[in-house]
């Protein structure tokens, strides 16, 4: 077990490297699930909660950030404009997408502050 231990930690840490490397947003979230994939196999067989439970908890993101990668290219059909709208939010409402989460409904509606006084 400690020949798959170390050959899948290996894996993980340089599918790592390949991430940051990456300059298609798409290219970056396939291969940052497919190390989520293989941190999930170390972790758990090294038995690492940390590393098992942040993968664990990253690997359902990237899942999603792709799905909104491959839609803005779809929606656009360039894919250059595509790659613009994952960028920090920018463009994204051109997408069809908003930027910002939606607010949490079990938070409740968001209270409102009071109005700024009047400069005399």
């Amino acid at each position: 077990m400690e020949n798959l231990s170390g050959i899948s930690g290996y894996v993980a840490s340089t599918l790592v490297l390949f991430t940051f490397v990456a300059k298609d947003m798409r290219l970056l979230r396939t291969v940052a699930i497919f190390s989520n994939l293989a941190f999930i196999t170390y972790g758990t067989i090294e038995w690492l909660p940390p590393v098992l439970f942040l993968h664990l908890v990253l690997l359902p993101v990237n899942i999603v950030r792709l799905g909104e990668a491959l839609r803005a290219t779809c929606a656009t059909g360039n894919r250059t404009q595509a790659d613009s709208a994952q960028t920090l939010g920018a463009g994204m409402t051109a997408c069809g997408q908003s930027p910002v989460a939606p607010w949490p409904f079990f938070l409740g509606t968001p209270k409102t502050t009071r109005p700024a006084l009047p400069i005399r």
